[in-house]
């Protein structure tokens, strides 16, 4: 899965938890959602390491 997927895929956790009054989740998918943006926006690691950095949990 590329990087773009993945942050798509957080972002659509954080809809998902917000709609259902899980903060806490929220707020641990935000942190890794801005870990991801900001290696992308330094672009100098393999997207492999960085997927493997953050583990996204399965949706409810």
């Amino acid at each position: 899965m590329a990087l773009k997927d993945s942050i798509e895929a957080l972002e659509q956790q954080i809809y998902i938890a917000c709609s259902e009054a899980d903060y806490d989740t929220v707020n641990m998918l935000e942190h890794q959602l801005e870990v991801l943006r900001d290696r992308a926006e330094h672009p100098l690691e393999d997207d492999s390491i960085i997927l493997n950095d953050v583990q996204t949990p399965n949706q409810k």
